[in-house]
Formats: C-alpha cells, structure tokens, sequence
C-alpha cells in the first residue's frame, strides 16, 4: 500500500476509534451515578488535561466548558494518541521488516 493511502487509512480508522472510545466513556459517565461516576470522572481528567485546557481555552472560562467542546477537544487528543501510536508501529515494522535476513 501506497504512504499516502496507509495515511489516509489510517487516519480514519483512528478517527472512527477515537469517537466510538469518547463516546463510550460518556455514555457509561452518563449512565452510573454516585460513587461510579465519581470514578469515572477521577480516570478520565487525568488523561485528558490537554484536552481540557484545551477546551478551557475554547470556551473562555475554565468554570462553563461546554460539554460539545469538551467532547470535541477529547476526541480529538485521543484521535492524536491512536494515530501517533499506529503510526509509530507500522513504521517500526516496516524496518524491522527491511532489516530482516531472507
């Protein structure tokens, strides 16, 4: 396959990725309460504090982020996260692949 086509491939894949694994994390944010939605909220802030200053950023006050621009900026960090490190992989097989004896 053609650089550019893998690219391109790629990019979607970890696109489709990224907003199915957001989306999932919000729906399960959505659906507990109590304790459980506490802990949720406690394993994805550190993750995603780019994102969240990010959208700070965006929406102007730190205090009213609103959810679509939180949900954007988090889709978004986590699309860079996946294609960075897909990418990161396929080029290390490629040359693992080139250095490798017949």
């Amino acid at each position: 396959m053609k650089r550019g086509k893998t690219a391109a491939h790629l990019a979607g894949w970890s696109l489709g990725a990224a907003v199915l694994l957001v989306s999932l994390l919000w729906l399960a944010w959505w659906a507990f309460t109590g304790p459980v939605q506490k802990q949720i909220t406690d394993a994805m802030l550190p993750v995603f504090i780019p994102a969240f200053v990010a959208a700070a950023l965006i929406s102007g006050n730190a205090h009213s982020v609103g959810s679509v621009v939180w949900y954007v900026c988090q889709v978004v960090q986590l699309f860079l996260m996946i294609y960075l490190v897909a990418w990161g992989v396929i080029v290390v097989r490629r040359r693992l692949r080139r250095n490798e004896p017949n």
